[in-house]
């Protein structure tokens, strides 16, 4: 949400709002990678690994969302 505000918060982090660009393509590809990490998160009962699980899916759908924005066949999709 901060990362899609202007005037709601004040955001002056160049990777907030770069990553704001990409909020729905983010939302629309974390959903493959909950699935497909869901057996390692019953794997590791850890909070360290709970912190982890969700950065990795962040970091994932957004390094997805940057290389589909390459394209211009995905690029609507993702921005």
């Amino acid at each position: 949400l901060m990362a899609l505000s202007k005037n709601g918060f004040s955001v002056d982090s160049r990777l907030v709002s770069n990553i704001g660009a990409f909020a729905l393509g983010i939302y629309a590809i974390h959903y493959a990678y909950v699935e497909a990490l869901r057996p390692i998160r019953h794997t590791f009962e850890s909070p360290v690994w709970s912190i982890t699980y969700v950065a990795a899916i962040l970091l994932l759908s957004l390094a997805t969302a940057k290389v589909m924005a390459r394209y211009s066949t995905t690029r609507e999709l993702v921005q």
